[in-house]
């Protein structure tokens, strides 16, 4: 996982979506357990404090619940570097599609 999969938890008992981030874990199959450390990912924001030993939750993606678990234990966290979105480039200029184009076809600003 590798801090790639980041879902949401909700405590059994509670409305509010607690955003994680999953550092690893073991590979995951329909109807069979598996393990895995997730860190909160807005600690600075969100009180995480409802994801204390043996609360159970509900794993969220979106509006739709894609599984369940338990906290069996917390530490402290490290952080997780965040993924850089890949942002096309697009130039400053204005395209000057009639007449004789300025110099490349763009007027810079």
């Amino acid at each position: 996982m590798s801090g790639k999969y980041c879902p949401h938890f909700v405590v059994k008992g509670t409305t509010e979506y607690l955003g994680v981030c999953f550092l690893d874990g073991t590979e995951c199959t329909f109807d069979e357990p598996a393990l895995g450390n997730a860190q909160p990912l807005y600690p600075d924001a969100v009180d995480y404090g409802p994801l204390e030993n043996n609360a159970e939750f509900l794993i969220y993606e979106g509006a739709n619940a894609v599984g369940k678990g338990r906290v069996l234990g917390r530490t402290v966290p490290y952080k997780v570097k965040q993924q850089r979105k890949q942002v096309p480039y697009v130039p400053n200029c204005i395209y000057w599609p009639l007449g004789d184009p300025p110099g490349n076809g763009c007027r810079h600003l």
